[in-house]
C-alpha cells in the first residue's frame, strides 16, 4: 500500500500562530485532509476551543457581547462566523462574515471575508488553505 500523505509538508504547519489580534489554535481533528486554525480572542476562548469544540467555542463567544459592545468590532462577528462555519451553519456563518466585512477596514482582512462570504455560500469550491 502506498503511502500518499506528505509528511515533510506537516514541518511547515505551525499548531498555534499569532495573528496580531488573536490567537489561532491548529484543529488537529482536520488533519491530515485539512489544514484549519481556530481563532480565539481570550484565554478562556482558546481553552474552550481545544477541549469542547466549536460549539461551546460559540456559546462563549456569544456570551463575551450580552450588551452588544462589540457590535462594531469585526473580529468579533469574524470569530462567530468561522464557528457557525465549523458547525456547518453557512446561512448563518454567511450573515456574520457578512457584518464582519462591514466593520473591517483592513484591505487584506476584507479580501479575507469576502473569500469566506463566497465559500459559505456556495460561489466557489472550497480549497484547502495553510494560512
Amino acid at each position: 500500500m502506498e503511502n500518499t500523505i506528505d509528511y515533510a509538508s506537516y514541518d511547515r504547519i505551525r499548531p498555534i500562530r499569532w495573528t496580531g489580534d488573536t490567537l489561532d489554535l491548529l484543529d488537529q481533528r482536520k488533519l491530515p485532509f485539512s489544514v484549519e486554525y481556530v481563532p480565539c480572542q481570550t484565554s478562556g476562548a482558546v481553552a474552550v476551543a481545544m477541549r469542547d469544540g466549536p460549539e461551546a467555542g460559540l456559546a462563549r463567544i456569544d456570551a463575551l457581547d450580552p450588551g452588544g459592545a462589540l457590535e462594531g468590532y469585526h473580529l468579533y462577528h469574524a470569530a462567530r462566523a468561522d464557528l457557525l462555519r465549523r458547525l456547518e451553519r453557512p446561512e448563518a456563518a454567511a450573515a456574520a462574515y457578512r457584518v464582519a466585512l462591514a466593520h473591517a477596514t483592513n484591505p487584506v482582512e476584507r479580501r479575507f471575508l469576502e473569500r469566506r462570504v463566497a465559500e459559505v455560500s456556495g460561489l466557489r469550491e472550497r480549497a484547502p488553505r495553510a494560512d
